[in-house]
C-alpha cells in the first residue's frame, strides 16, 4: 500500500449530494507517522525561546487548536440531517455558569440521561459559548431524533416568524429550540462560537460534544501540480459535470492561501 506523505488537494464527500474541495497553495503533510524526531519536536516549547518567540508559538498553537475544532464541527454538521437548533442556558441558582468544568459536566450528564432514558437514537452536536460581557457559559446545539422529549410551544416567534419552542425535559435552566430550515447555513454558523477567548479558557479541554452515531465525511487527498490547478477559480477539478459550485471562499494562510469550493449535485 502506498501512503501519500504530502497533499495540496482535499475532497470531502458529506453525503450523496454535497461535497467540498479544498485547494492549498502549499503542501500539507498527510502521513504523520513518518515525522522525524526534529519534526515532532517542532511544536514543543524550547527553553531557549525568547519571550516574543514563546508568545508566537503559544498563539499559533491556540489558533491551530481552534481551527481544528471548527473544522470538525463543520464536518459533523454538514454530514448529518438536523431538525432542531437549540440554545441551553443555566439557572445561576442551580449551576455556576462561570465555571467551564461545571457547565460541561452538567451538559454531558444531561445528554447521557436523555439518551439512556428517552431518546436512544438521538443525534446531537453542542458547542459552548462564552458570553462576552457577563462571562457566563451557555450552549448552542443542533439535534435530531428527539421526538420523545417534551418540546413545548413557547407562544413566541423569532425575527423570521419561526415558532420558538422550549424543551421541558431540561431542568438546569432555560432553553429555546427552533426548527432548522437550512442545514448548510447552520453548519457555517455553529462553529463560529469557538472563539479565541473560548479556546483560551478551554485550552486542552473539549470544545464540542457529539453523539456517537453521527456520520462523518469521506476524505480523499491528492498531490497536484499547482500550475495546472491554479489557472482560475473554475479550474478543471471544479468543473464536475454532476455538480454545481454553490459557494467559493479564499482565505490567507501565512504567505499562501486556502481555497474552499462548495459543490451541490445537480437536480
Amino acid at each position: 500500500m502506498i501512503f501519500i506523505d504530502f497533499y495540496n488537494i482535499k475532497i470531502k464527500d458529506f453525503d450523496n449530494s454535497h461535497k467540498q474541495i479544498i485547494i492549498y497553495s502549499k503542501m500539507n503533510r498527510y502521513n504523520f507517522s513518518n515525522l522525524s524526531c526534529e519534526d515532532k519536536n517542532d511544536n514543543e516549547l524550547s527553553p531557549h525561546l525568547s519571550i516574543d518567540e514563546l508568545v508566537y508559538k503559544v498563539n499559533k498553537s491556540a489558533k491551530s487548536s481552534k481551527n481544528r475544532s471548527k473544522n470538525m464541527i463543520y464536518d459533523y454538521a454538514r454530514s448529518n440531517e438536523w431538525k432542531w437548533f437549540v440554545t441551553m442556558t443555566f439557572d445561576p441558582k442551580k449551576v455556576d455558569s462561570f465555571d467551564y468544568e461545571i457547565v460541561t459536566k452538567k451538559l454531558s450528564q444531561w445528554l447521557k440521561n436523555i439518551h439512556k432514558r428517552k431518546c436512544p437514537n438521538m443525534k446531537y452536536l453542542f458547542v459552548p459559548e462564552l458570553h462576552p460581557t457577563s462571562g457566563r457559559f451557555h450552549f448552542h446545539g443542533i439535534m435530531n431524533n428527539i421526538d420523545e422529549l417534551e418540546i413545548l410551544d413557547s407562544g413566541h416567534v423569532d425575527n423570521d416568524g419561526n415558532i420558538i419552542y422550549n424543551i421541558g425535559s431540561y431542568k438546569l435552566g432555560f432553553t429555546t429550540a427552533t426548527k432548522i430550515r437550512d442545514t448548510e447555513k447552520v453548519a457555517m454558523y455553529i462553529g463560529k462560537y469557538v472563539t479565541k477567548e473560548l479556546s483560551a479558557v478551554a485550552k486542552n479541554k473539549k470544545k464540542y460534544w457529539v453523539s456517537k452515531n453521527l456520520n462523518i465525511p469521506s476524505v480523499t487527498v491528492y498531490e497536484g501540480d499547482m500550475e495546472e490547478l491554479d489557472f482560475g477559480v473554475h479550474g478543471a477539478i471544479i468543473n464536475d459535470s454532476e455538480y454545481d459550485m454553490v459557494n467559493f471562499k479564499q482565505v490567507k494562510k501565512g504567505d499562501g492561501y486556502i481555497r474552499y469550493y462548495e459543490l451541490k449535485k445537480k437536480e
